[in-house]
């Protein structure tokens, strides 16, 4: 079974029509770090913008969540020797979680959801993104054989809170025994 690197970069818009490209910088980190599942929020691309304008060398064409208003969208760049599909089956509209199922064996899979949520999300929109996580991990819990991961901008504060203080996502996660790798803010 092959090691995967997996990256989450925040970009605040992949590509720019104006003078800033992020589109070279993920260019230079995917390179350099050789990640295998390369994770985007806040990609800001509309159906507007076709995959031939923003190719990653070595990556098929990128899976996309656009939202297609100013800002948000997710996406994902997966190396072209690796067989990966999109879960559209347990994508909800309105949340921006896009499903990823890659096979890890014969036997296992990892399913990956790239999420992002927006910093001034309503407390009812906050409420349907947990329940979209809650009704794929109730899909999967009982398969032995699916490894489920997160990963994005939750925009999220309780890093660093005591439980009583945690916010309901964290808690959801922590009902379901999923681990934060992130421990400190990553952006002030």
């Amino acid at each position: 079974m092959r090691n995967l690197k997996i990256c989450h970069i925040n970009a605040r818009s992949i590509y720019a029509s104006r003078c800033h490209n992020k589109r070279d910088e993920l260019a230079v980190v995917a390179s350099v770090h050789d990640f295998d599942i390369l994770c985007v929020t806040e990609s800001w691309l509309s159906s507007n913008v076709d995959n031939s304008c923003i190719p990653l060398s070595g990556s098929s064409e990128p899976f996309r969540f656009d939202r297609n208003s100013h800002g948000g969208g997710v996406m994902a760049y997966v190396k072209s020797d690796l067989f990966c599909t999109r879960r559209r089956d347990l994508e909800q509209g309105g949340v921006e979680i896009m499903w990823l199922n890659y096979k890890l064996t014969h036997r296992n899979r990892l399913l990956i959801a790239v999420c992002y949520q927006p910093p001034n999300s309503a407390d009812a929109d906050r409420f349907f993104f947990r329940m979209c996580c809650c009704n794929v991990i109730n899909d999967f819990l009982s398969d032995a054989s699916t490894t489920i991961l997160f990963v994005g901008d939750f925009n999220d504060l309780s890093i660093g809170k005591p439980f009583q203080q945690k916010t309901e996502l964290f808690r959801l996660f922590n009902m379901f025994n999923f681990h934060q790798v992130i421990q400190s803010p990553t952006r002030c």
